[in-house]
């Protein structure tokens, strides 16, 4: 019986040093290249920077209307640690302004439009940046500028623009009826009971209360509807000019 001869395959020791060399080099370079992207991702330059703010399970869609950029020079550790200071700074006061002026949510801690809302007739003692608003607003009511008491319908108008609708008609007598009982600012009242402590006292007309029955509007009386931009951009500035940031930029989104 034969034997098979084996094969032997040789590789050859010839230039090992020089490829280990250039193996060790490309893993060099790689690790440079991750590093250099790491950092360019992090790397702020002089100019017009976003201020992002938190995200907030409590209030998910409170900075979901308002957008915040701030100019910025400075290296860009310094401009990195500016901006993290200042969405933080954002954050809270957006959330505090966007739960004060909520007209249909309550919160725990708070007394805000919502509270007013739900408790017509009743004298209550509002935060200070809820009094100016709504004593401002109402001024503007009077002198024909704006109309504090139309939330219900902004509310409908934008429901409309935003959700599916299944009886056009329907949506359009309902906007309709709730415009006629709203526009009436004798359907409404609004009086400062004690400027100092900031007690107001809202109420409204039996034909409001009962159109909004009638029409499932809620009861989300006052709000700042067309003027939520102007107010909110106002309070929330004031605030980060307060703390040294007096040239904030916003925008709608």
């Amino acid at each position: 019986m034969s034997v098979k001869e084996k094969e032997v395959i040789e590789v050859s020791n010839k230039h090992i040093v020089l490829r280990t060399i250039l193996f060790v080099a490309l893993i060099v370079i790689a690790a440079a290249a991750f590093a250099t992207a790491l950092v360019s991702i992090g790397h702020k330059d002089p100019g017009w920077q976003i201020i992002d703010a938190a995200a907030d399970a409590e209030v998910p869609f409170y900075s979901s209307s308002i957008g915040l950029s701030y100019y910025m020079e400075g290296s860009s550790s310094e401009i990195r640690q500016s901006v993290a200071t200042l969405s933080s700074l954002y954050s809270k006061t957006l959330k505090r302004m966007y739960i004060l002026f909520d007209p249909r949510n309550e919160y725990s801690g708070y007394v805000n439009l919502a509270t007013i809302n739900k408790n017509p007739g009743k004298e209550i003692a509002v935060p200070e940046e809820v009094f100016n608003v709504l004593t401002d607003f109402y001024g503007k009511t009077l002198s024909g500028e704006a109309n504090l008491f139309m939330n219900l319908v902004y509310e409908a108008e934008e429901a409309l623009e935003n959700v599916q609708v299944y009886d056009l008609e329907y949506e359009k007598k309902r906007i309709e009826a709730l415009r006629s009982v709203c526009s009436k600012t004798e359907n409404f009242s609004f009086e400062v009971v004690d400027e100092e402590k900031h007690i107001i006292r809202f109420s409204v007309s039996e034909d409001v209360v009962s159109a909004a029955g009638e029409y499932e509007a809620g009861s989300s009386y006052l709000g700042l509807n067309e003027l939520y931009f102007y107010y909110m951009t106002y309070l929330v500035g004031q605030v980060l000019a307060e703390n040294g940031y007096p040239d904030a930029y916003f925008y709608t989104k």
